[in-house]
């Protein structure tokens, strides 16, 4: 129903002269401040029930009023602008049947809407563009059966003025965004209409904020295409799975493997939208399919230890994916192996693993291969996660120590408790270190 407003020196008056005159009858006056002060009374004494019950007889009287009782009734409320309304509303189901609401109106249309070819293009645009429309009238008249509701003409030498406020859309629906015969999809997303203007129909999920993306459709129903949009929002930018599930769809859509797009009215579970041939709004990226890897190991590192890491605003850092890299290696229970060529620092305490190392580097003290398991109990700060290493297996290939001989006599002469500082250096250009942590979450 169109809702209208009716502006008299502009004050916002109760719809149509038959209902203010309501408002002038002496009598009407004089109850209505009677039952204001006796409703006054039962609230400030707690009588709820009986402030209620005073509400729904004044309420009851006014309906009683109406010109075309008993078969309509008012209803009032405010706009979302906070301007008052009062519409003439069937009494009970089917009134509108048995004594249908008839008028005419002439208005003068504003020189912004005089491009429309008719009333009723007009009130399409204003549905679909949500815009309420405002024109000055000429002449109006109102009525249900021989019961006139307003009458209206120039010659009142009044300014009347109706605002027309089209429905607003149905609610979004809850819908699955998918690709056919991929795994990738949006369960749960709610789809709205956001705008209508001419074959075009804009849908979003604008309304649907705990949604990590930004979804839009723009379906043309006469050249039967669709435009579809996908952004992350600005909260979900630093997620993990947020930003990999988006970089998925990207990778997706890449034109040597696209599948199909669909959205899916979950409440029937049926495709209202199915794309063959559809476009996404980022350029091509030769890394993409490089960090969909990262990140999917990012993804399983914070699942395994019940962490969720905040990505940084820049490029990534070498050692970052590095350690990413190892960490997500051990988990699996498998060794790193990198090209060893700077230096290996550790402390021993055990005069067995001492004696041991030793022995080992007697053999072939200028290239050997060394086995160490060492605790470590060290914090590692990663994607604004905090994490514990708590010990590191190294297998070193092709390495020898650091002035072993000066590191005997430093062993003879340490306390019984004191830790032994080591060093190992590669002993040529093949040599390896290949290192699993045990990692834990603080």
């Amino acid at each position: 129903m169109l809702k209208k407003m009716l502006k008299i020196k502009n004050s916002v008056v109760q719809n149509g002269l038959g209902n203010l005159a309501i408002f002038k009858s002496p009598n009407v006056t004089v109850n209505q401040v009677q039952a204001l002060d006796q409703l006054r009374s039962y609230t400030s004494s707690g009588e709820i029930n009986q402030a209620a019950d005073l509400i729904r007889q004044m309420k009851d009287f006014v309906d009683s009023q109406h010109p075309a009782a008993p078969y309509y009734k008012y209803e009032f409320g405010l706009t979302s602008e906070g301007e008052q309304y009062v519409s003439h509303v069937p009494a009970f189901p089917g009134a509108e049947k048995l004594r249908p609401l008839k008028g005419n109106v002439r208005l003068v249309i504003p020189e912004e809407y005089k491009h429309f070819k008719n009333m009723r293009e007009l009130i399409n645009y204003s549905y679909g563009m949500q815009q309420p429309l405002e024109m000055d009238v000429k002449s109006l008249k109102t009525w249900v059966g021989e019961d006139i509701l307003e009458e209206f003409t120039e010659e009142d030498n009044k300014k009347l003025r109706i605002k027309m406020i089209p429905n607003k859309f149905p609610p979004p629906s809850p819908m699955k965004i998918y690709l056919k015969d991929n795994s990738w999809s949006l369960d749960y997303i709610e789809i709205g209409v956001k705008q209508i203007n001419g074959s075009k129909i804009l849908m979003d999920n604008s309304q649907n904020v705990s949604c990590p993306f930004s979804i839009s459709f723009e379906i043309d129903v006469e050249r039967l295409s669709a435009n579809f949009n996908i952004l992350i929002r600005d909260e979900s930018l630093n997620s993990v799975k947020q930003v990999l599930k988006f970089k998925e769809l990207v990778e997706a859509g890449k034109p040597k493997k696209k599948p199909k797009l669909a959205l899916k009215l979950l409440k029937d579970d049926t495709d209202v939208l199915v794309a063959d041939n559809w476009k996404f709004n980022e350029k091509d990226n030769e890394n993409t399919e490089e960090f969909i890897v990262y990140l999917r190991k990012l993804s399983q590192i914070e699942e395994n230890l019940n962490i969720n890491f905040c990505l940084p605003e820049r490029p990534l850092e070498n050692w970052e994916v590095l350690n990413t890299e190892l960490i997500y290696l051990s988990m699996k229970g498998e060794f790193q192996r990198q090209p060893f060529t700077t230096k290996f620092e550790f402390y021993i305490d055990s005069d067995k693993d001492i004696e041991r190392l030793f022995s080992v580097a007697s053999v072939n003290s200028a290239c050997f291969n060394v086995n160490l398991e060492l605790s470590r109990n060290e914090n590692l700060e990663m994607f604004g996660a905090d994490l514990m290493i708590k010990r590191q297996h190294v297998y070193l290939e092709g390495i020898q120590l650091e002035n072993l001989s000066k590191l005997r006599k430093k062993n003879e002469l340490r306390e019984k408790d004191e830790s032994l500082r080591v060093i190992i250096l590669p002993s040529r250009a093949g040599s390896y270190i290949s290192t699993k942590l045990e990692v834990v979450s603080n």
